[in-house]
């Protein structure tokens, strides 16, 4: 078995991708091979789509960090996978295994949060070189919160909003996110967690968010301004006809009169 890993290379991996690719219940796939590279697991890779049936994959080769990452950017895209084992890849730093971690829950915003894989409940990584205990503890993160909620992303908001808070930085909450925030901690969370949001944000800030009466109400208004000043506008250029109009009709029996024409007589007729 070993003489016949070690002879395995990425040309196996085009034949794997054309067995998942045919076969829609393939539930677990186990690839080891020593001499597997990157360039194998992005083949692999491509497979991981949302037509992929693969729900627990084991993989093994020489592709390190790289190999991680291209599995982590594949991830962001699958919602089958439900179990990743890494096991004698390699070479592998925190940075690999962070991308992993990234594509789980990413912190760059509330809503990346939202939008991380929330189908992937259990990862390990057995590597040649080993990994900082804080990272093997973010892994060990993924399982446990699995194990106690059914519904992945709740932890993950919650844990991200108390870190938010505790730093006294909602940046990446984002105004129009709040009314959610609110009611998700309401539901989800703690009133010392609410009671800390509240604290933490600029309520007057937050409040003048407009609702969507307000808006539809303040769009209706803008467009009776638009039209009030389109009629003064023409009401301003038919009081200036007006007025040439008058000048030129007195310059006109002016005339008329310097010319010994009896205007009076013509007005009182």
């Amino acid at each position: 078995e070993e003489n016949t890993a070690s002879k395995l290379t990425d040309s196996i991996i085009f034949s794997v991708v054309r067995l998942v690719s045919k076969s829609p219940h393939l539930s677990q796939l186990h690839l080891c091979a020593r001499n597997i590279t990157n360039s194998g697991v992005t083949m692999l890779a491509s497979t991981f789509d949302e037509n992929c049936p693969i729900k627990r994959l084991t993989l093994g080769g020489n592709f390190g960090d790289s190999g991680l990452k291209t599995i982590a950017d594949a991830l962001e895209r699958n919602n089958s996978i439900i179990s990743i084992h890494f096991t004698g890849c390699g070479l592998v730093s925190d940075a690999g295994a962070n991308a992993i971690l990234k594509a789980t829950n990413n912190c760059d915003s509330l809503q990346s949060v939202i939008d991380s894989n929330h189908t992937l409940t259990s990862v390990r990584v057995q590597s040649d070189q080993g990994m900082s205990e804080e990272v093997i503890n973010k892994l060990r993160w993924i399982r446990f919160n699995s194990v106690l909620h059914s519904n992945a992303v709740k932890p993950k908001m919650i844990s991200y909003l108390k870190e938010k808070i505790e730093r006294n930085s909602l940046e990446g909450v984002g105004i129009k996110m709040m009314p959610f925030v609110i009611e998700f901690i309401c539901q989800h969370g703690s009133h010392s967690l609410l009671y800390r949001l509240l604290r933490s944000w600029n309520m007057p800030i937050m409040f003048s968010n407009p609702s969507r009466e307000r808006i539809r109400m303040t769009t209706l208004v803008e467009k009776l301004e638009q039209k009030n000043n389109a009629l003064a506008c023409s009401l301003q250029l038919e009081r200036g006809e007006s007025e040439m109009l008058r000048l030129e009709n007195e310059k006109l029996w002016k005339l008329l009169k310097d010319m010994g024409y009896d205007t009076k007589r013509a007005k009182d007729s």
